[in-house]
């Protein structure tokens, strides 16, 4: 079956329909990964906030635990140093106060550690509170010891707490380590997932750009079909009609082989054509005909003329003769 069998009033709706669909489907596409690229990015945003958040509250838990370590041995260290007279008294209840903040910021560096998804982060802040209260054991043990016996009894545990004091060091810069190789791990993830979003958009821009291609590829090729199939052959038909007005039907009729539309308008013309084809051998025959019986009659009328002055010559000579012998002649002869 050729392309040429199917009928226009059906090709070219479907045809038209494809194209419709094809642009419906591509901008129904477009929106949907514009709205989800849309979402993907509020939720990525989100998401970067949030752990923005996270990070700066960490930095700042981070900067109040060092804070509090140095209030709390400021606080022994005043006490140790005035052994509690003249009214400073108030170190162990200042360390005391400083413990608890501290305790409090380790405990909220362990839950933002399980929000973040970064597990290190409670391990360390678990390992820093247990080696700060080892420190503040320490350091209440020596501040009693200078209270009560002054510098000689004091600094006999002044060893023993500064190895304590350097153990807590290790253990706040070991705890600074894994709040910043979190900070690192989320800056990765960010990455990552922004990353994947622009892959995701630039994947989604192909496939737009594919389904455009195929709505502009269905245009060019509906187009190129109504060219081809409807307005050449109209064009061709008009022209055609245009030679049989000037009354030259020597040509057939163009597209009278099709089997839609236009095939039967070329039929209708090939009719009317072969009626005017007929007609016109029909008039030139009635004037070969004419032409014959007028040579037949004229040939008749000139044997008759002969026959006629043959018999006027007969009856002459007749006459002639009947006349000479009647007068005696009898010598002449009829010729």
């Amino acid at each position: 079956m050729r392309i040429t069998d199917i009928r226009l009033s059906l090709a070219v709706p479907i045809a038209v329909g494809a194209l419709i669909a094809a642009n419906i489907v591509a901008i129904g596409f477009a929106e949907m990964q514009i709205s989800k690229l849309a979402k993907s990015s509020q939720e990525l945003a989100s998401y970067t906030r949030q752990n923005d958040g996270f990070i700066k509250e960490l930095e700042v838990l981070t900067k109040g635990i060092e804070l509090d370590i140095l209030a709390s041995q400021e606080a022994l260290t005043d006490i140790s140093a005035t052994r509690g007279m003249d009214g400073l008294d108030d170190g162990f209840t200042r360390a005391d106060e400083a413990a608890a903040a501290l305790a409090e910021k380790t405990k909220r560096v362990s839950e933002l550690g399980d929000r973040l998804g970064e597990p290190e982060l409670g391990a360390a802040a678990v390992s820093l509170g247990e080696r700060f209260t080892v420190f503040r054991a320490a350091g209440v043990e020596m501040a009693k010891a200078y209270v009560a016996g002054g510098p000689a009894e004091g600094n006999k545990l002044m060893a023993s707490f500064d190895q304590v004091a350097d153990n807590l060091q290790q253990e706040v810069e070991l705890a600074m380590a894994a709040i910043h190789a979190a900070e690192a791990e989320i800056d990765v993830q960010i990455e990552s997932q922004m990353a994947a979003k622009l892959a995701e958009a630039e994947k989604s821009l192909y496939i737009g750009l594919g389904f455009a291609g195929l709505a502009l590829a269905l245009g060019l090729i509906l187009m190129m079909y109504i060219v081809r199939n409807v307005i050449r052959p109209l064009v061709g038909m008009k022209d055609y009609m245009g030679m049989l007005a000037t009354g030259d039907y020597s040509n057939e009729v163009p597209y009278a082989q099709r089997k839609d539309e236009i095939g039967e308008m070329a039929q209708s013309v090939a009719y009317f054509r072969q009626g005017e084809v007929e007609r016109k051998d029909a008039r030139a025959k009635s004037a070969a005909e004419q032409a014959e019986i007028k040579r037949l009659e004229e040939e008749a009328a000139e044997r008759q003329a002969a026959e006629n002055a043959e018999r006027v010559r007969v009856i002459e000579a007749l006459t002639t003769g009947l006349e000479n012998l009647s007068s005696g002649n009898l010598a002449y002869r009829i010729n």
